[in-house]
């Protein structure tokens, strides 16, 4: 599979290593597939009695089968795909996927340690030196994943752009206690600014010293193929369960590398129909019916994707499959009064009581983003 930026720059048919390192095109937007050809049909008849090792690998082998040998990305796939993720019932017709199995209970830990895993395999091939600069504009769960999965795989965390945002208490200490202080930047502005400075800053090469910095983010093709996978494991484990005949997907509107990963998947033959949530004007009284109906707990940015997969099994009686990204312990102050319970933490998301908050607090400006970078 090759890669275009998907600005319709000057930047066309690269390959996914070159994509991967590239990170964004000259204009700040992803990569994404062309020329994509459909797995066959008796794929997805057999697909309940293959493992989610087995689904990751079909997947990898299509999205990068040309840049790797086939051991590679077995290897690849048995070092990333360390435990199952699970699939429950989020109300009639309707359920979840849960991708938690990291540090952080989010489906960006299974993001991050692929990119990881990626990135070192460059370092490896001497594609990017090990004294590159690897960087992050981060919002929320993604800050705190992103960092653990590269300091386990590669044994340092990249560069951590923080915006200024709305994060939960849980989500805070998971920043505080996982990144590494000296490389946590909270950016003063919020997380759409920070995306397009951080790529004016990657654009602007006086910066870097001849190094080749490389932007970690949900835009990099490494996440890309990640969400794609887990919409291919949902579907798995929905036909595992029993559920047969059409199936809707709901991606995240707000995030364009889950709804490109969504348009990749139906491409490559994944036989589903997407729903785009088009809103949700009260997502509380979402997550506090869907728990009366059917005791399931929406993570409060599952909410829209719940609604809009709900009006389609009530239109079409088809089965409706979203992803809940993330533990909804995290959100546990908003969630329980509107659930009238209380959120037991698992142990993973044990933390002690933040005596001081460590990070450095930036402007945001080019220049001020390069001291950043300066001693990495």
């Amino acid at each position: 599979m090759i890669y275009r930026g998907s600005s319709h720059t000057a930047v066309r048919n690269v390959s996914f290593i070159q994509a991967m390192l590239s990170g964004v095109d000259e204009n700040g937007r992803g990569f994404v597939p062309v020329g994509i050809t459909p797995l066959p049909v008796p794929f997805f008849r057999n697909i309940a009695e293959m493992s989610a090792q087995d689904v990751a690998y079909v997947v990898v082998t299509v999205m990068m089968g040309n840049d790797y040998k086939a051991e590679e990305l077995r290897r690849f796939v048995d070092e990333w795909i360390v435990d199952d993720m699970n699939l429950y019932q989020a109300g009639e017709g309707i359920y979840a996927l849960e991708p938690w199995w990291g540090a952080t209970m989010s489906q960006y830990d299974i993001i991050g340690r692929f990119q990881a895993i990626l990135i070192r395999n460059c370092y490896d091939r001497e594609a990017v030196s090990l004294d590159s600069v690897l960087f992050s504009p981060s919002m929320d769960d993604s800050c705190a994943a992103i960092s653990q999965a590269f300091r386990s795989v590669i044994g340092k965390s990249p560069v951590m752009l923080q915006a200024v945002g709305t994060l939960s208490d849980i989500e805070k200490r998971q920043v505080y206690y996982m990144v590494d202080r000296d490389l946590l930047h909270l950016v003063t502005c919020d997380q759409q600014s920070l995306w397009q400075l951080s790529c004016r800053a990657f654009n602007n090469q006086t910066i870097w010293n001849g190094s080749r910095p490389v932007i970690i983010s949900d835009v990099n093709v490494a996440a890309l193929v990640a969400r794609v996978y887990c919409f291919f494991d949902a579907y798995r484990l929905l036909v595992i369960n029993g559920v047969h005949g059409p199936v809707t997907i709901s991606p995240d509107a707000r995030n364009d590398g889950d709804m490109l990963a969504a348009r990749v998947a139906v491409e490559m033959g994944l036989p589903v129909n997407i729903s785009v949530p088009s809103g949700v004007e009260n997502t509380d009284s979402v997550i506090s019916d869907v728990y009366r109906q059917s005791g399931y707990i929406l993570n409060p940015r599952a909410a829209e994707r719940w609604k809009a997969l709900n009006d389609r099994v009530m239109e079409t009686g088809e089965t409706g499959v979203l992803v809940n990204p993330s533990h909804p312990a995290k959100f546990r102050s908003r969630i329980e009064p509107l659930i009238n319970r209380v959120l037991m933490l698992p142990n993973k998301l044990h933390f002690n009581d933040i005596p001081r908050v460590h990070y450095k607090r930036v402007a945001p400006s080019v220049n001020a983003l390069k001291n950043c970078f300066i001693n990495y």
